[in-house]
């Protein structure tokens, strides 16, 4: 086993030996392109400051810098381009239809009718978990048939007796014995549309016939 400890190879030691190598060799290029022409090389004063301006670029290579997309990106403002008189009128128009709009949903009637303060006042009185609250709003708001709710039926089935205390009077509705009513077979079907609901009236209008 060899004493000798390995350097990190990983990908950021491997990209800063490779920016170190290009940076010397860069700077060797430069200087032989700076000094080819120079005769008096002799010149001792000459290779020292030569071999300084080597060292100071090579210690100037080895420090990681910025990258220069980076730095440039954050340097970049934002373009901003001239806007024709079209572009301005469009605009403005989109925005005065979307005030029109919201001023116009606005003076449209919801389709529920709000409850009443007193019934909203129980929203704030006690815990569901204790038959308060909302339990007792919403069992409030039951009470009302849905015509008192809603400004117009909302779906089909509240065509079935929708007002119909206003074409019925109370007094001629006839309510069952056990205070059931047969709302959607008197109203909604016709006698004859099930033949099952008459069979069966006649046999139990034999049956008490026969007894």
């Amino acid at each position: 086993m060899s004493g000798l400890s390995r350097g990190r190879l990983d990908t950021f030691f491997c990209r800063f030996m490779v920016e170190a190598y290009d940076n010397e060799r860069d700077a060797r290029l430069a200087f032989w392109r700076k000094n080819r022409l120079s005769k008096d090389t002799s010149d001792p004063s000459y290779e020292e400051s030569a071999r300084l301006k080597v060292w100071r670029k090579r210690v100037e290579g080895a420090i990681i810098k910025p990258n220069e997309e980076v730095v440039a990106a954050g340097r970049l403002k934002e373009k901003r381009y001239h806007r024709n008189t079209h572009d301005t009128m469009y605009d403005d128009a989109i925005t005065a239809r979307a005030k029109a709009s919201k001023l116009a949903d606005k003076s449209l009637l919801p389709d529920m009718r709000p409850a009443s303060p007193r019934t909203r006042r129980k929203l704030y009185e006690g815990l569901s978990h204790e038959y308060r609250g909302r339990y007792d709003y919403l069992k409030e708001r039951n009470k009302k048939d849905p015509h008192e709710k809603y400004q117009h039926p909302m779906t089909s089935n509240f065509d079935v007796g929708w007002r119909i205390l206003e074409l019925v009077p109370p007094r001629e509705l006839k309510f069952s014995k056990y205070a059931l009513t047969r709302l959607v077979e008197e109203e909604f079907y016709t006698r004859n549309y099930i033949p099952s609901l008459q069979l069966h009236k006649n046999l139990y209008q034999n049956d008490v016939y026969m007894k």
